[in-house]
């Protein structure tokens, strides 16, 4: 987790933070190469939580979020 630079506005988040992650997949990192660019990507899961990789997976996951 990073303090959040000015050069990041366009994210458009008020948070003083951000994280990054590099991926251990090779299609991930190959394709981020091939575009020149970061991926940028939201997480489905509650923070410490497994990760979900389909609906019902997020919908239990939220559905206990009150």
């Amino acid at each position: 987790v990073l303090e959040r630079k000015d050069e990041t506005s366009w994210l458009k988040v008020t948070a003083k933070t951000c994280a990054i992650r590099i991926p251990g997949a090779y299609l991930a990192r190959s394709l981020a190469r091939m575009i020149g660019s970061p991926l940028i990507s939201t997480s489905a899961n509650l923070s410490g939580q497994d990760a979900c990789y389909d609906i019902p997976c997020v919908i239990s996951q939220f559905n206990t979020k009150k």
